[in-house]
């Protein structure tokens, strides 16, 4: 049996947060975990995808081990009393083991979104993502850590 355990931490890197003396703010409240899984052959592939609301899924020979899985979920506010817009990009990363080998991660819903927020009323977003394993040789067991890039903008008041 042939077991990944991917691990993702997310950072968040925040680009421009002040605008017109605004400033948004940013919280982690829970990293991207994938879960253990296992593929059962060595020589095909396969996905494995989390949906923004925690439900995981999986093509070509990979197994679900524990369903421990969990997406990543991030605050964003700001003091402001009135609303401000935010502009949120989320980019494409990668994982690596131990090893040095890597796998491709694409967010779900990655690309602009918009949310608005205020004082008290902050926005969560819920990011899960979807990993393409494609095994050359053995070395692809192990635990799978990366980041991903999330660029929260003011885009206006």
């Amino acid at each position: 049996m042939n077991l990944l355990k991917p691990l993702l931490f997310v950072l968040l890197f925040l680009d421009g947060a002040v605008a017109q003396s605004q400033k948004i703010h940013i919280a982690v409240e829970q990293n991207l975990f994938f879960g253990d899984f296992y593929l059962s052959s060595g020589t095909d592939s396969g996905t494995v995808s989390l949906s923004n609301n925690g439900e995981w899924s999986s093509t070509g020979n990979i197994h679900q081990l524990l369903s421990n899985q969990q997406p990543a979920i991030f605050n964003i506010s700001t003091k402001s009393k009135t609303p401000v817009t935010v502009r949120v990009e989320v980019i494409t990363g990668n994982l690596s083991n131990e090893n040095g080998y890597a796998i491709s991660l694409h967010p779900e819903d990655s690309g602009i979104q918009f949310y608005k927020v205020k004082r008290g009323f902050p926005e969560t977003i819920s990011i899960g993502g979807t990993l393409r394993i494609t095994p050359k040789n053995k070395n692809y067991q192990g635990n799978y850590k990366g980041s991903i890039s999330i660029t929260a903008t003011v885009y206006s008041e």
